[in-house]
């Protein structure tokens, strides 16, 4: 819902502009995970925008809507230097070695609700985690990968492209999610 003034010195006109669309079922994606695109483009992390969640959110749609019709839940961006930072619409985390790794805010993150409460409920029960520079090379090195975001809270992921990923046995959704209240 955007709430959109006009006028020069005052405030002539008022519209609000809103855009919607159901959520797909998600029967299915939180057992088999979903799939995951690469955004074709990079995004700057130096970016002011990056960080906060604004009505400049053009980059972000676009590549969600290019990604569904592409068949993939979301797309993940990387940065400048062509590290992952995260999706249209989600964080990402991946699991190596029982270890949970998040790229840090600082390659061009939105430090998303979801990602921090993953980040505490990780140190509260003694998960392994390390927020870690990603690079797009890197990502056939993980066993497991998910992603999250305030409406779904975990997803895992099935594959990045043409890189496939298995269900986490070493770090448990069900366990992280328990924890996040």
């Amino acid at each position: 819902l955007n709430l959109i003034t006009y006028g020069s010195d005052t405030v002539e006109k008022v519209d609000f502009s809103t855009e919607w669309q159901p959520l797909p079922d998600m029967s299915g994606w939180e057992k088999e995970g979903v799939k995951i695109g690469l955004a074709s483009f990079r995004r700057f992390s130096g970016s002011s925008l990056v960080r906060f969640k604004t009505t400049s959110y053009l980059e972000n749609i676009t590549t969600f809507r290019h990604a569904r019709s592409r068949g993939f839940f979301d797309a993940i961006f990387a940065n400048e230097v062509g590290e992952i930072t995260e999706g249209s619409i989600s964080n990402i985390f991946f699991i190596k070695e029982k270890q949970l790794i998040t790229p840090p805010v600082e390659s061009g993150i939105l430090p998303g609700i979801t990602r921090k409460k993953i980040i505490a409920c990780a140190h509260d029960s003694g998960v392994s985690l390390e927020e870690a520079r990603i690079s797009l090379a890197d990502l056939d090195q993980f066993e497991s990968a998910f992603v999250t975001n305030s409406v779904v809270e975990i997803l895992p992921v099935m594959t990045i492209e043409h890189i496939q990923y298995r269900p986490s046995t070493a770090v448990s959704y069900t366990h992280l999610r328990a924890h996040e209240t």
